[in-house]
């Protein structure tokens, strides 16, 4: 079984190179557990939403917002639409000069009484700002109180922009306080208050770029939607906590998970109480595993929940390492029964900005199909290959699916699967599964079953197939009507051989439609260009399948036997020679070593002018009428006899 395995991976991991990025990697082919490196941004991530669930309650506006002189015109303007043209734009320009005079230091006076009701709002907040301006001491001036205390619908536009300079302010005493105001500067955004500014993203940047210690800003650097957490000013503000006092990062409960995430959690651990769990402890716990720091994985285990579904998954993983088969099927089955009771089963290791970072083709499933996946290789090792087909398709992994549909999983038991199974004609898997079974059942010459599992596109085609077949292999026709449906099947084979035939790994790899982005060229597979040997070795792995076929395309082949057996049974010289030259023809662009049998066999013939023009020219001679009556789409009127004739004429 082992080197059988061995085998699989290695066809597989073929298989994954030619799908690219359009399928998922092969669990079969790699036992590492993929997960990516950008880790403490998801992890700063889960703890701002936790600690700091207001700052990501909003989609935050990334471009900025405008300037604060746009702003100023624009929303005194908005706020002022209501005023007759001539009346508002004298408005603004007395608002414009007072705000001015304000920003400079002075202090003009202002009846906020008769002003309109639309413009108070920003005469107090410009009044506040020159108080502020004109005493450094001042931290909450009356011109803003005053504006705060204004019923809602009278302060809809400088709302946001007092609580922002509050909190600027207050940064100056401590970062808390200034967290109060950039908190009720969020939540007024969230309640309609127009942020032209952007104020509210920026809220989060100046609550720990602006803190006077490493422990305030890492208590709100997950506070910050905007500004590049990289990882290096991350772990500089980390150990400089550290250094200054554990003991007092370990007392605050944010800064004590981002001590567990990054320094030995071990220690800290055992000054917890037992009874509390961290947040970030599972994905500490299934960052050791990733990162092959098993014994401290093991360690961390018995602090994690017992329903942890990160626990049973890693505990399962384990039970494979060291050989327990029946327990890692045991544990991951009970993480998909649980998982399946919770209201949003999606746990992963990763964030979905990380997987949009990665590019496609390192882009991992949903952890529920990660789990199916590694079940999967599994039920493989246990024999138990229906379990294993099914839990692959639930992991969305058709690679490792056609490894064991095409070459483990007996054609019976798969027929069996898929009318019990794979019967939603509007389930894109579904189809694919049935037409996979129905090429690998065309491939074992039982074509009558195989209709059942076409798609409907193909049953047609199919049909035309098996009648054409019945034709061919029916003694009591004359040997000219034997050797014309021989040629019809030769014709169905060179156009549709790999809707047909083709095997969904190697050699056709079908995954793709019939597409090879990526792969070598046919003149590599026979020995004309270098490449890397690992490449070769992978395309030229012998899969343990009964029925393997050993080189790409080998549907021409069969389309070139059938054009052969119609040569040689024809009575008819012109039929004789179409038949010789079409199994040439059909070789002849790729493998025109095997195409020069046919051409010997067609130079034989006698009676007919493409024979004679063969020895002529010593090869295949051109026959542009005969090629199109080959290539003629097969639902077409088959081409009769005397067509063929005439298109043997050169």
């Amino acid at each position: 079984m082992k080197r059988l395995l061995f085998a699989l991976l290695l066809g597989s991991s073929a298989a994954a190179i030619g799908c690219g990025p359009y399928f998922p990697p092969s669990y079969l082919a790699s036992e590492a557990p993929r997960s990516p490196e950008l880790k403490y941004e998801y992890d700063l991530e889960l703890l701002g939403r936790h600690f700091h669930p207001d700052a990501w309650a909003f989609e935050p506006d990334r471009s900025g917002g405008v300037s604060t002189a746009d702003a100023t015109r624009n929303d005194f303007l908005a706020a002022a639409a209501a005023l007759p043209e001539e009346e508002l734009e004298s408005a603004l320009a007395a608002y414009l000069a007072f705000d001015r005079a304000c920003r400079n230091g002075e202090t003009p006076e202002f009846d906020a009484e008769a002003l309109p009701g639309c413009a108070k709002e920003f005469y107090l907040y410009s009044a506040g700002y020159a108080e502020m301006k004109n005493d450094p001491a001042c931290r909450e001036p009356a011109a803003w109180k005053e504006l705060l205390a204004l019923p809602a619908g009278d302060r809809k536009y400088r709302t946001v922009w007092v609580h922002y300079m509050l909190g600027n302010l207050a940064l100056k005493q401590s970062a808390d306080a200034a967290y109060r105001h950039y908190r009720e500067l969020r939540l007024a955004k969230q309640a309609g208050f127009i942020d032209s500014c952007a104020l509210a993203e920026r809220s989060g940047r100046n609550n720990w770029l602006l803190a006077d210690n490493p422990f305030d800003q890492l208590r709100y650097l997950p506070d910050d939607r905007i500004t590049p957490l990289w990882k290096k000013n991350f772990l500089r503000l980390a150990n400089e906590a550290w250094k200054l006092d554990k003991e007092r990062m370990l007392r605050d409960p944010l800064l004590r998970e981002i001590a567990l995430l990054v320094f030995d959690p071990l220690p800290i651990l055992e000054k917890l109480p037992e009874e509390e769990t961290p947040l970030v402890l599972e994905r500490v716990a299934a960052d050791c595993y990733f990162h092959n720091r098993l014994d401290r994985c093991r360690a961390l285990l018995p602090h994690l929940p017992e329903n942890s579904l990160v626990r049973l998954y890693l505990e399962a993983r384990f039970a494979k390492r060291e050989g327990n088969r029946k327990e890692a099927a045991e544990k991951l089955s009970l993480w998909l029964a649980n998982c399946r009771k919770q209201a949003v089963p999606s746990w992963k290791f990763y964030s979905d900005e990380e997987a949009q970072i990665f590019p496609p083709q390192s882009a991992m499933p949903e952890f529920p199909a990660e789990v199916q996946g590694i079940l999967g290789t599994i039920h493989v090792d246990r024999e138990d290959f229906l379990e294993a087909l099914h839990a692959f398709l639930q992991a969305e992994s058709r690679v490792d699916a056609a490894v064991v549909a095409e070459q483990l999983l007996p054609a019976d038991n798969l027929i069996e699967y898929c009318r019990n199974h794979a019967t939603d004609p509007e389930n894109e898997t579904h189809r694919w599964l049935r037409h996979l079974l129905a090429r690998r059942l065309m491939r074992e010459n039982r074509v009558r079953e195989a209709g059942e599992f076409f798609p409907p596109s193909l049953r047609a085609l199919h049909k035309l197939y098996q009648e054409t077949s019945i034709a061919a292999n029916t003694l009591e026709r004359s040997k000219n009507e034997r050797a014309l449906a021989l040629f019809e099947l030769g014709r169905i084979l060179r156009q549709h051989g790999s809707e047909l035939r083709a095997t969904e790994l190697e050699p056709d790899l079908f995954l793709l439609n019939g597409d090879y982005p990526g792969l070598p060229s046919a003149n590599w597979r026979e020995g004309q260009t270098a490449v890397d040997d690992s490449e070769k070795l992978l395309w030229n792995a012998e899969l343990p399948n009964r029925n393997r076929i050993s080189r790409r395309f080998h549907y021409r082949r069969i389309a070139a036997d059938f054009f052969a057996r119609a040569g040689a049974l024809a009575e008819d010289p012109a039929l004789r020679a179409a038949g010789f030259w079409a199994a040439g023809f059909v070789l002849a662009d790729r493998h025109p070593d095997e195409a020069d049998g046919y051409y010997r066999m067609l130079c034989d013939g006698s009676g007919s002018p493409l024979a004679e023009a063969a020895r002529e020219r010593h090869w295949l001679p051109p026959a542009p009428k005969l090629k199109a009556l080959i290539l003629k789409a097969p639902l077409e009127p088959q081409p009769a006899l005397e067509e063929i004739t005439a298109a043997t004429i050169p």
